[in-house]
């Protein structure tokens, strides 16, 4: 005898009785802190693209879980607003990144996938903040990162990355 399922209902071979499929278990509601929208922050007049740099427009969004099925650590829900800033168009390459890395410590592994013109993989958070200050400090601007380990901290009016 062969059954299938059609919507909320099985269907079991000829003659066979219907009968209503299991109810689904009970969801929790998840309502979404209020939607707050702030006025953009305005693209820098003062400052031209910097070359292969787009401007990322700031804005406010639920962070955490709203759904009802992620981790415990996602609730709850709050509101986050992120100011606009400039982003690379690309991903730092390994090209790029391993001039940097030249001479200095052992490069980053790239787990079989190429190096060249891939993105770079495996960089921790103080590697990538050396990154920027070196690339700054090589195209003549002011580090936008001090100090080290967990104590890192940006001077968002500086001129570097």
């Amino acid at each position: 005898m062969s059954s299938k399922f059609y919507g909320s209902f099985y269907l079991a071979g000829a003659g066979a009785a219907v009968t209503p499929a299991p109810a689904p278990a009970p969801q929790p509601v998840i309502r979404p802190a209020p939607a707050q929208t702030p006025a953009p922050a305005p693209q820098p007049a003062a400052r031209r693209a910097p070359e292969g740099m787009v401007w990322v427009e700031g804005g406010t969004f639920t962070m955490g879980d709203t759904f009802g099925d992620g981790e415990a650590n996602e609730m709850p829900t709050r509101l986050v607003t992120v100011s606009g800033f400039w982003m690379g168009k690309h991903e730092v390459t390994f090209a790029e990144y391993d001039r940097f890395r030249s001479g200095r410590w052992e490069r980053p592994d790239d787990r079989g996938w190429g190096r060249g013109n891939r993105p770079v993989i495996n960089v921790s958070w103080n590697d990538a903040v050396e990154y920027c200050n070196w690339l700054s400090r090589k195209e003549g601007l002011r580090p936008a990162y001090s100090g080290s380990g967990n104590r890192v901290t940006c001077d968002f009016s500086a001129s570097g990355y």
